[in-house]
């Protein structure tokens, strides 16, 4: 990328980093306080917010997109630290609910360790992980999921 000017690749870059990040259920807080100021950081402000709004309107609309398709939405599971299921992806459920209309009737909450209370005010339904599989073998899935990807932040969309 040339200084002082942001390619289209870029842009698309930095949504695709954004959206397999966290799945394609949106991150506007998270993507406007964390990510593109890292990203766009070495452009100048004014070129950094052109390029964060075409960004910001291309994750909006795919939660939009994903809200306005019927039946369950499912949600999870994180895979992460802890902490920044409570600091981030919990808040930005919250904010897509309410931003985008969302019914909590149609979530299904995926996560893990009895974290059901944490998402009071989402629930349509929430399933345990560990209901389903063991928690020595998710650890062990999660570590080879970390070596193999040589870091343990969850930056790709499971489908």
């Amino acid at each position: 990328m040339r200084s002082g000017r942001i390619s289209e690749k870029a842009v698309r870059w930095g949504y695709n980093a954004t959206a397999t990040m966290v799945g394609a259920f949106g991150l506007k807080e998270i993507v406007r306080q964390h990510l593109l100021p890292r990203l766009l950081g070495v452009l100048h402000s004014t070129e950094s917010r052109a390029a964060f709004e075409g960004v910001e309107r291309h994750v909006e609309s795919e939660i939009k997109r994903i809200v306005e398709k019927p039946g369950p939405v499912v949600v999870g599971p994180w895979l992460s630290e802890i902490g920044f299921e409570l600091l981030y992806w919990i808040p930005l459920l919250h904010w897509a609910r309410e931003r985008f209309g969302l019914d909590p009737d149609r979530l299904v909450i995926i996560s893990r360790g009895g974290a059901r209370n944490w998402y009071e005010g989402l629930l349509g339904r929430y399933l345990d992980i560990f209901d389903f599989i063991n928690p020595q073998l998710y650890a062990t899935l999660n570590r080879e999921r970390w070596a193999s990807q040589g870091r343990q932040k969850q930056l790709a969309q499971i489908r």
